[in-house]
């Protein structure tokens, strides 16, 4: 019997959608162009309208012990800390140390006795062999799709951390080191990591606590259209693919294959050629060789097959709304008039409202919770995004 799936939405998918309402073929380059980024917006515009069910995410972290074995020297012409005694943990990559009441970066661990210090934030001048320290992470790196966090909670201690800006957070925590049990957070910058956000906790966490939050999930770019050099072999009930002729690449883990037959290409369920089966890549092994998420029901011997990126979004509640907010895009793209506008407009604005509607998965009255503090965050009026 044939695993039970839900049928993935790609970005060939869309990208074909949008070309047949355009009346313009894959190779036309301009035309392209114009597809791939109206899709893009779309998505990412739909995305971050609302706060969707589908695109919650729990993560739950724990929080380090503060450091202070043994005694250290700095020397200031090379910004580097060395341990008397002990070893430096390995979180010490991304950590603060306290020296003589005042807190320097830490840019490198270089070894389990040396650490690298900022360039513009370190003492300044040597510090002298056995002098105390404390080696302490407030930041924790939040995952790469995180747009929002949404609540934090210390399940160690079971309450709920107070979320304030970054500017009012630094002002709880004042000049003063302080540790204790975590009453703050806040969502900022990464000292680390360039374009990365973390989240940090004031007081600094003693022992190791567990943290958990709740975030937005935002769609990541697509960068894989379509792929389909080469064949594909696979056993039935296997999950190791093998490729021939093939030139696949890691930035293909999480994308979606599927498969056709050794004399045609597959195609969405609504082509000519609806594909047999479809996996999503999990694991890259070599350009030749990847690990999907299930195994497949049947064998395929040397058959055509695509590789797409995943649309991650869910189809019964979002699909409609960022296709016609891509054809909206594309509509600019090509300079519509404003009947065309208007029309795209109007489309756009009805499947935002039935997209909403579709992603209350049950009745919060039903619960006791219909009432305006029940802490459900509320959709954003299609008519308040300027629409």
């Amino acid at each position: 019997m044939p695993t039970s799936r839900v049928s993935l939405i790609t970005s060939s998918d869309l990208t074909d959608q949008l070309l047949d309402q355009a009346g313009g073929a894959i190779t036309d380059g301009i035309l392209q162009r114009k597809v791939r980024r109206s899709l893009q917006q779309g998505l990412m515009e739909v995305s971050a309208h609302r706060v969707w069910n589908y695109s919650r995410r729990r993560v739950a972290i724990y929080t380090q012990t503060p450091y202070s074995t043994g005694t250290i020297t700095y020397t200031q012409s090379s910004k580097t800390v060395t341990l008397a005694s002990g070893t430096f943990p390995t979180w010490a990559s991304q950590a603060w140390i306290r020296i003589a009441s005042k807190s320097y970066i830490v840019r490198t661990r270089s070894s389990g006795t040396s650490l690298i210090l900022d360039d513009d934030n370190n003492p300044g001048a040597d510090v002298a062999a056995g002098t105390s320290y404390i080696l302490y992470q407030e930041s924790y790196r939040v995952p790469y799709d995180c747009s929002s966090i949404l609540s934090c909670w210390d399940t160690t201690g079971r309450f709920r951390l107070a979320g304030i800006p970054p500017g009012e957070f630094e002002a709880v925590k004042t000049s003063q080191y302080e540790s204790g049990t975590p009453q703050y957070f806040t969502v900022t910058g990464d000292d680390w990591l360039k374009g990365a956000l973390c989240i940090k906790f004031a007081p600094v966490p003693t022992g190791n606590r567990q943290i958990s939050y709740f975030y937005d999930r935002t769609q990541q770019p697509l960068r894989i259209w379509k792929y389909n050099t080469g064949t594909a072999t696979i056993s039935a009930s296997a999950t190791a693919l093998t490729g021939t002729s093939t030139v696949w690449t890691a930035n293909m883990v999480g994308s979606v294959v599927r498969f056709g037959t050794a004399t045609t290409e597959p195609t969405s369920l609504e082509g000519s050629s609806p594909y047999a089966e479809e996996r999503v890549i999990t694991a890259f092994t070599s350009a030749t060789a990847v690990t999907l998420d299930e195994a497949v029901d049947s064998a395929y011997t040397a058959v055509k097959y695509t590789v797409s990126d995943l649309v991650d979004i869910e189809p019964t509640a979002c699909k409609t709304a960022v296709v016609n907010c891509a054809a909206l895009h594309f509509a600019r793209e090509r300079n519509a008039d404003s009947a065309e506008l208007s029309r795209r407009t109007s489309a756009y604005v009805d499947s935002l409202r039935l997209a909403m509607q579709a992603d209350r998965r049950f009745t919060i009255e039903d619960w006791g919770f219909g009432h305006a503090d029940s802490g459900f965050p509320m959709a954003h009026t299609p008519t308040r995004a300027g629409y």
